[in-house]
Parts: C-alpha cells; sequence; structure tokens
C-alpha cells in the first residue's frame, strides 16, 4: 500500500484528493485482508508524505527550488537516496505495526 501511495503521488500530489480517490477502495481491503484501518492510513500517510520529497508536481517543492536556483535533476540527484532510505524506515514500522497487531 505504500509503495503504491507514493507512485500514485505523482498524477495526484493533493493529500485530500489522494484520500478520496484511493481510501475508499483500500479501507474495506484491510478490513478483508485482516489488517487495521490505522495500519492502512498509516501506509497512506508514509507513501504519500516521502513522495512529495521527490514528487515534480508538488508546487511547494518546484517554488522552493526555483526560488533557491536549484533544477530538479539536481534535487533528484541528491534526494532520491534519503526518501528511499525514509521509505524503508517507514515499511520497517508499518511491519511492526503489522506483527504487533496495532489496532
Amino acid at each position: 500500500m505504500m509503495f503504491f501511495h507514493t507512485v500514485l503521488h505523482f498524477p495526484i500530489p493533493s493529500y485530500s484528493g489522494q484520500a478520496i480517490m484511493t481510501m475508499p477502495v483500500l479501507v474495506p481491503l484491510s478490513d478483508l485482508i485482516g489488517l487495521s484501518r490505522q495500519t492502512c492510513v498509516m501506509a497512506y500517510q508514509y507513501g504519500a508524505i516521502m513522495g512529495d520529497l521527490i514528487v515534480p508536481t508538488n508546487g511547494a517543492l518546484m517554488a522552493i527550488m526555483a526560488v533557491s536556483g536549484i533544477p530538479y535533476n539536481k534535487w533528484f540527484k541528491f534526494a532520491w537516496r534519503p526518501t528511499l532510505l525514509m521509505l524503508l524506515v517507514g515499511a520497517m514500522a508499518i511491519m511492526v505495526a503489522v506483527a504487533a497487531g496495532y489496532k
């Protein structure tokens, strides 16, 4: 779910828009497979928020990069490794939540 939300954050950079598009499908799916709804929302939050660091459709990121004079390709070369590391930490947190039965 977290990977899905990260990829989906490219065409839908809005948090509320992404939640409206995905949660009506993913929450019943998480109920069906035995995950808690909180874990489903945690996967959404980690995926969408971490995607903000590299998504070129994020207006705030593009504005900050324009003001500071940093081209996107230079930013992406710098930011993809920390983003991947934070996504792995988020995935481990979700695995701990599932193993602990977080409800």
